[in-house]
């Protein structure tokens, strides 16, 4: 037999050892990872189980500056769902499939469809353990290379357990979601004079537009003084509805009564507040911020919900530059 048979033959025995060796090794990557973390459990919780939050701590949003992600959120038991693509990751999908007490499973579908598994459980009032589990399924030839796939998961998760951590503590000691600070504040009473109605949400500010100037001309001309900046007040959840019962409104210096206009008293009140700027109609992630901080710290929403506008625009025309003032009265959850 010549060198090169030979050669040849050592070659194929190889292969066939090698096909050998792939059919018996397991074509499933499985990988856990648990850390204890100084975080409490309710937070993380919070995030993991809220496809919204992905873009601030998913291993893929950390690797890839220009990740994007546009949710498809989901207030309902539908299955939520976010779409990404970047210049480092095809377009995947990641959904999250199942939630259950303290585990919560996601699927990441793209070239390559894990799953993982995250069980979040409290150790203390401060202290949490988060462990992932992550599968792959590994195809033919290619569970040769199984450790390697393991070591990919078992770094991923690591990082994305940090990820979660980091950004918890950025929402439970620094008081950050979305990137808003978010303080708590004691408000005085207010009385109100006002003109409401029930509002599709696109009309919201249309709304506002029409009947803010009405309210200041019937004020001048019943005497009554008014103070501060204009307002909405939302009497039912702005996120959770299209149809939305709010009112244009002003704050008056006393107690008074005139026709054509409704009163509306709040008494004093602790609230959460945050300030946006930016256009009045594109301020969902700023009540996504709040709705999220009160829900963190198991408090409950007392309404009205005000929307101070503190910008007037016939004196800044550039609505990147308009400012507005949030509250969320709260009262702890029954």
């Amino acid at each position: 037999m010549t060198k090169s048979k030979k050669i040849l033959l050592g070659f194929g025995i190889f292969l066939i050892l090698l096909c050998l060796l792939s059919l018996w090794l397991p074509h499933k990557v499985v990988s856990i990872v648990k850390k204890d973390v100084p975080v409490q459990a309710r937070f993380l919780k919070s995030l993991v189980s809220d496809i919204s939050t992905y873009s601030y701590w998913h291993t893929k949003a950390m690797a890839d500056n220009d990740f994007k992600s546009r949710s498809k959120l989901s207030w309902t038991n539908q299955l939520n769902k976010s779409s990404y693509q970047s210049e480092q990751y095809p377009q995947g999908i990641l959904s999250i499939v199942s939630q259950q007490n303290d585990t919560i499973v996601l699927v990441d579908s793209s070239s390559n469809v894990i799953t993982s598994k995250y069980f979040i459980s409290k150790k203390d009032d401060k202290n949490s353990s988060i462990s992932i589990t992550s599968e792959k399924e590994t195809g033919f030839f290619i569970n040769l290379l199984n450790l390697v796939h393991k070591w990919k998961l078992s770094k991923a998760a690591s990082r994305q357990i940090d990820g979660i951590t980091k950004e918890a503590a950025r929402r439970s000691a620094d008081k950050i979601y979305y990137n808003y600070l978010i303080k708590e504040v004691g408000m005085e009473k207010r009385d109100i004079l006002a003109m409401r109605s029930n509002v599709e949400k696109k009309n919201i500010i249309p709304y506002y537009s029409q009947n803010i100037a009405s309210i200041y001309q019937k004020a001048q001309t019943a005497g009554i003084v008014t103070k501060g900046s204009p307002f909405v007040l939302y009497f039912s959840d702005p996120l959770r509805s299209d149809q939305i019962d709010m009112a244009a409104a002003v704050q008056s210096v006393s107690e008074i009564y005139t026709q054509g206009v409704e009163t509306i008293e709040i008494k004093p009140n602790l609230a959460a507040k945050l300030t946006y700027s930016g256009a009045r109609d594109n301020n969902f992630w700023a009540h996504k911020a709040m709705a999220d901080y009160l829900t963190d710290r198991d408090m409950k929403i007392t309404y009205p919900i005000i929307e101070e506008y503190v910008t007037d625009p016939s004196q800044e025309p550039d609505p990147s530059k308009w400012e507005t003032h949030i509250y969320y009265y709260f009262g702890q959850a029954q």
